[in-house]
């Protein structure tokens, strides 16, 4: 089952400290967790690591 936890379909940077669903990724490519528990996500085109704090469901 897959299911979108970050970012709102559009090509875009956008999001900053706001819910993830919202926020704009552009070509988002490699994910990794790290020991806290976030989800850090390349967003290679928008050239960022973006990190969503989970249990806020930001990023």
């Amino acid at each position: 089952t897959a299911f979108c936890m970050a970012g709102n379909g559009g090509s875009s940077y956008s999001g900053d400290r706001g819910a993830a669903r919202e926020a704009g990724l552009c070509y988002p490519f490699g994910i990794a967790v790290d020991r806290g528990g976030s989800l850090l996500v390349a967003d290679t085109f928008n050239h960022r690591i973006r990190l969503l704090a989970l249990e806020l469901g930001t990023s």
